[in-house]
């Protein structure tokens, strides 16, 4: 979340989300700010969260969360021994990933990494 205030178009969400008070914004945070962003940023569980799979759907023309933080989240869900870590970017998509061609998509690659990551177990009917 920290790192979001100067790259994000909504940076008083990030405010918001860590104090609580979007009033609060300012593009120079203070270190104690920073500090009550990071303790809430999924980037401070990624030790934890490193023993489930993630897929990450990056849009590239996002500018509410630019793909550098998915990106980066990836690379530190690895750094802490990640295994099944799977990323794929839509260039000509934004947050929303509502491009048809991206919607298509995106459902046929959750499906593939649940498939792949939590298989459906034989069951007799």
């Amino acid at each position: 979340v920290s790192s979001m205030v100067a790259v994000s178009d909504i940076p008083d969400w990030c405010f918001r989300e860590a104090l609580g008070d979007a009033g609060a914004f300012t593009l120079s945070p203070s270190m104690s700010v920073l500090a009550k962003m990071r303790a809430c940023s999924p980037a401070a569980h990624a030790s934890s969260a490193a023993s489930v799979p993630h897929l990450f759907l990056l849009g590239n023309k996002d500018v509410r969360v630019p793909p550098s933080q998915g990106i980066v989240h990836a690379k530190l869900l690895k750094e802490n021994g990640a295994k099944a870590v799977e990323t794929i970017m839509f260039p000509e998509d934004s947050h929303p990933l509502a491009k048809p061609r991206t919607t298509i998509q995106t459902m046929v690659s959750i499906c593939e990494f649940l498939s792949k990551h939590h298989p459906t177990p034989n069951v007799k009917r």
